[in-house]
């Protein structure tokens, strides 16, 4: 849809109207680069580096299936240390110097697009995006197929909420709606939302300002097909009516 602008239907799903409709090809193609050697360069040799601490710790017999209940609390609980790791690692990359040297490459897209997840600096892609999911699977030793299905569902997660639309129910907090995805380069939230979920942001009361905008309004997961920004319009939109 991004590059087509099709189906037009989804287009007033759009979070950031009028951004990449569509995107540009020169754009596009320096981030598809930019993935692909965080994919292979760096991800491939994290790869192996997590298959040997996991074979030190021990792994499960692989023919073995955990009981349903034990996935579901290892889920929570991978859940939550890759809450713990993303914020502190996603904040301390807002350090002004490593915010300039390494973490402001992602934010050069204002107006993210799916692709966009993973468009970083190599040092950010292996301490904020490869290493927070990962510390769960090793402090619990999860079983490859439990590790298979958090890898997935963790991915589909930041493809959904940097995909700049809003037709699938999304719960990022980190992203909070894209709508200020770039304020921080704007200087309007340099310091706000760090977390995936929120849980850390509001245990450290770095998500104040951004519960006092619009924006926390349409942070909700939505089953209707009325796009958000019609439910919950701009200020100046409501003056105008």
């Amino acid at each position: 849809m991004d590059v087509t602008n099709k189906p037009a239907a989804l287009r007033r799903y759009k979070i950031q109207p009028g951004t990449n409709e569509p995107v540009e090809s020169k754009k596009l193609m320096k981030v598809i680069l930019t993935v692909l050697f965080n994919q292979i360069v760096v991800g491939l040799p994290f790869a192996y580096v997590s298959l040997w601490l996991m074979t030190y710790r021990g792994l499960q017999p692989i023919r073995e299936l955990p009981t349903f209940h034990w996935v579901l609390f290892e889920m929570a609980i991978l859940i939550l240390v890759e809450e713990i790791g993303f914020y502190y690692s996603h904040r301390f990359l807002h350090n002004r110097y490593l915010y300039r040297v390494i973490h402001k490459k992602h934010h050069e897209w204002t107006a993210p697009i799916a692709v966009t997840a993973v468009y970083c600096h190599p040092i950010e892609h292996i301490f904020s995006n490869l290493l927070p999911p990962f510390l769960g699977v090793l402090l619990m030793g999860s079983h490859v197929a439990t590790a298979w299905l958090w890898f997935s569902l963790a991915i589909l997660s930041t493809l959904n909420a940097h995909s700049g639309i809003h037709p699938i129910p999304k719960y990022n907090h980190f992203i909070n709606g894209l709508d200020n995805h770039g304020a921080d380069v704007l200087g309007h939230m340099f310091n706000q939302c760090y977390g995936v979920l929120g849980l850390m942001d509001r245990l450290h009361g770095t998500d104040s300002v951004f519960r006092s905008t619009q924006a926390y309004s349409r942070h909700i997961m939505m089953l209707s097909l009325v796009p958000p920004r019609e439910v919950f319009p701009d200020p100046d939109k409501c003056k105008s009516k």
